[in-house]
């Protein structure tokens, strides 16, 4: 599998993404070579006790048992959330301007590069799309508005949290 990847990636130029199903960290050192050639690696695994260090090793990480399990609203997911705005809240306040705002899509990049298995349905919430997750879901810990152009959103840590 892995001569085939390579294969792709060094004669398939329009190729800039993929996608492995592993659990299995043999495959690390592919993903480490096709991240350095500007691929996009998505990890999807099935897996509760993955290490941080191997979903990591991803762009993104997609933990298909957090997926199958997203309606069982838990204790857990509050603890989880509680870590999320911990880590958005650092995030805030590493790249926002004097008025406490930072571009939304800038957040969610280095949050995605912090926590590479970042996804909304781990969190409880149906619906994939992020702008969304934190109108709804994060709505008391977070400020959204959108620029005049309606398509550049900023997020703002409420000042009562």
């Amino acid at each position: 599998m892995t001569i085939e990847e390579m294969d792709l990636v060094f004669n398939k130029h329009y190729i800039n993404a993929i996608c492995l199903a592993t659990n299995d960290s043999d495959f690390a050192p592919l993903t480490m070579t096709l991240r350095e050639q500007n691929i996009q690696v998505i990890g999807a695994g099935n897996k509760e006790d993955i290490s941080e260090e191997f979903k990591n090793l991803y762009n993104k990480f997609i933990n298909i048992d957090k997926i199958k399990n997203n309606n069982k609203e838990s204790k857990k997911i509050g603890s989880d959330i509680k870590s999320l705005t911990t880590l958005v809240n650092n995030i805030i306040n590493e790249i926002s301007t004097d008025d406490g705002f930072a571009e939304f899509s800038q957040v969610i990049s280095l949050l995605i590069r912090r926590k590479s298995d970042f996804y909304t349905r781990n969190y409880g919430f149906n619906n994939t799309k992020t702008l969304s997750f934190f109108k709804e879901k994060l709505a008391d810990y977070y400020e959204i508005k959108l620029a005049s152009d309606n398509q550049t959103a900023f997020i703002k840590i409420n000042s009562k949290n």
